[in-house]
């Protein structure tokens, strides 16, 4: 359906959807109230009754790590930092919750066709589920942590470094997490299939980052590991890492592209293709080649660091074939409940293999001659540091 509203009629139109998304979430709503009420109570109570009984002393003593110290002080910083990580956790649950039921749309037929009958563009319905997915996960969160800065300051303390930051790591997170598992639940036909997605990329790709960087470090002696440090490649694909308030602009950058291109493909998605394995197929590779690739490495390193055949490449080989081809058959079977379509994807793990495997024994052979020009330890004379 062709959208030809005015921007006044479409902001109508869009609050009328985040207030029926409101009302169907706000038992969860609730819910997450009444959790986030009561841990910050127990927390605070605990904190104070402890704090009294100096027979605790040496409890508080055991938490130094914190820097906490048995007195007035240290018992609110143990308030803060113990009630804050929790509702932080519990906040992380319900935005998987939310998240999962306002994208629940794109997963029934029924759902999909009522929604396409609407008076709405399909852009504009997908923007405005994120954003109620974004808002009723950050407003209550938000909520709860400024009634502990409250409380805090209240009892004449100050607002500890790690509470402080979270309301950051809070709001950089939720927004990754729910862009990003918008944009997998738009190329997804069901909601189980969207999960796993979801999960898939959050493990495989930053496992499969330490993997590639160990075997760069494995073979090229010397070499810095710094740049590996709170690096964005180390987990581009993995927006739970944006919990971390690292690296904002690239966050920020990721978030809005996954929202505007859910939302260019939201106009392409056919209704029908609710219920089915994919309604595009291409995410689906990328999760099976990451997950393979992970496999294959893992027991490819595995048999190359023992030298199987009396060869660490040959090892290394034969390990990554035989994991990578069968975990690669597993998730196809997975996603699509089947072999439908398994030939299609053959030159995709053939690709992937000849990469790998390519790309291992260049790195092996030194093609580039790195470790040439770093002298072997027996042969340092002297060495001195040049400021």
């Amino acid at each position: 359906m062709t959208q030809k509203t005015s921007f006044k009629s479409r902001m109508k139109q869009a609050f009328s959807f985040f207030r029926s998304d409101l009302r169907a979430c706000t038992p969860l709503l609730v819910v997450f109230g009444l959790i986030s009420a009561v841990t910050v109570v127990i927390c605070y109570t605990i904190c104070v009754v402890l704090g009294d009984d100096m027979t605790f002393t040496g409890a508080l003593l055991s938490l130094n790590f914190l820097g906490v110290t048995n007195s007035g002080t240290g018992i609110i910083e143990i308030f803060q930092y113990s009630s804050a990580n929790l509702i932080y956790l519990i906040s992380i649950i319900f935005t998987i919750i939310y998240t999962v039921r306002i994208y629940s749309y794109l997963h029934n037929k029924r759902k999909a066709d009522l929604y396409g009958s609407l008076p709405i563009g399909r852009s504009t319905l997908f923007v405005t589920k994120t954003a109620s997915a974004y808002l009723m996960s950050i407003i209550p969160t938000l909520f709860f942590l400024g009634v502990i800065s409250i409380i805090t300051v209240c009892t004449g303390n100050s607002v500890i470094s790690e509470l402080s930051s979270m309301f950051l790591k809070i709001c950089l997170g939720t927004l990754a997490s729910i862009s990003f598992f918008g944009l997998i639940a738009i190329c997804c036909g069901t909601m189980l299939n969207s999960v796993l997605m979801f999960i898939a990329v959050c493990v495989a790709y930053p496992l499969s980052a330490i993997f590639i960087k160990g075997i760069v470090v494995g073979c090229f002696d010397g070499f810095y590991v710094g740049i590996f440090k709170d690096s964005i490649i180390m987990n581009a694909l993995n927006p739970l890492a944006a919990y971390d308030g690292i690296n904002i602009i690239y966050w920020l950058i990721f978030s809005v592209v996954c929202i505007a291109l859910g939302a260019f493909l939201a106009k392409k998605r056919k209704a029908e293709r609710a219920q089915s394995a994919f309604a595009f197929h291409l995410p689906c590779y990328i999760i099976k080649v990451l997950v393979s690739f992970l496999a294959g490495m893992f027991l490819g390193t595995m048999f190359g660091a023992i030298n199987v055949f009396g060869n660490g490449v040959g090892g290394f080989v034969f390990g990554f074939i035989l994991a990578s081809a069968p975990t690669f058959l597993i998730v196809h079977m997975i996603f699509y409940k089947g072999l439908k379509q398994i030939v299609r994807t053959i030159p995709i793990y053939a690709g992937l293999a000849v990469v790998v495997i390519v790309g291992v024994v260049l790195i092996n052979l030194d093609v580039l001659g790195y470790n040439n020009y770093v002298p072997k330890s027996e042969d340092v004379k002297s060495a001195g540091l040049i400021s």
